[in-house]
């Protein structure tokens, strides 16, 4: 990748693009970045995007509508202090649209913020105990409770129509996983599906994806 060597970025792919784009992060010297990438995998090429419009370190990626949204973050004098804000690259115009205020629910870490395969975006709140669809306009709705044992150090992955969603139910507790299936409706018919960890793969998460070969 050039450029700076970037950490806590954001990062989302367009399948119908065939592109791979990048947002944000800091460098080797945290200090927080506005600048963004995409890299065309047909091409094996990297393009350098407009910059956004503000730092966003530890910022979240994805990509939804036709757009690379890159929701939450912080600016360098703001450490750990995450905005409620987000920005959008309009892929076909090629541009940064205004910043979003208030596009999360809360001032967190949006790193359980994903697309589904509905094509909308879901999340987890911070507060470990459901799972939470976007609405627009800034709201949010509650899709299902969470299992008391996720409620801390949260991953969510889009899988096969549902979520998988790992953690666990304490501070440094075991981890554990769950598969939501939202095709058995919103609510109280919500099914969630416990997975079984292998003990060498039960550790903290870091990150998460999902990919077809």
């Amino acid at each position: 990748m050039p450029g700076p060597r970037r950490s806590f970025f954001a990062c989302a792919a367009s399948e119908e693009r065939a592109a791979v784009f990048v947002a944000g992060g800091h460098d080797e010297s945290k200090n927080a970045l506005r600048s963004a990438l995409a890299y065309d995998v047909a091409a094996d090429a990297w393009m350098q995007l407009p910059d956004m419009a503000r730092q966003r370190d530890e910022c979240r990626g994805v990509f939804a509508s036709g757009g690379f949204h890159v929701v939450g973050g912080y600016p360098t004098e703001a450490q750990g202090q995450f905005s409620q804000s987000a920005e959008t690259f309009d892929v076909a115009a090629w541009r940064w649209g205004a910043v979003e205020e208030g596009r999360l629910e809360e001032a967190a870490c949006p790193r359980t913020c994903v697309v589904g395969g509905d094509g909308r975006v879901y999340m987890c709140r911070q507060a470990g105990q459901a799972v939470v669809v976007e609405e627009g306009g800034g709201a949010w709705r509650r899709v299902a409770d969470l299992p008391r044992e996720v409620r801390v150090a949260l991953q969510m992955v889009a899988w096969e129509g549902g979520f998988m969603v790992l953690g666990s139910g304490t501070q440094c507790g075991a981890q554990v996983a769950y598969i939501l299936d939202i095709e058995s409706g919103e609510g109280e018919g919500m099914k969630w599906r416990k997975v079984e960890l292998q003990r060498a793969y039960s550790g903290h998460v870091q990150a998460g994806c999902c990919f077809h070969i």
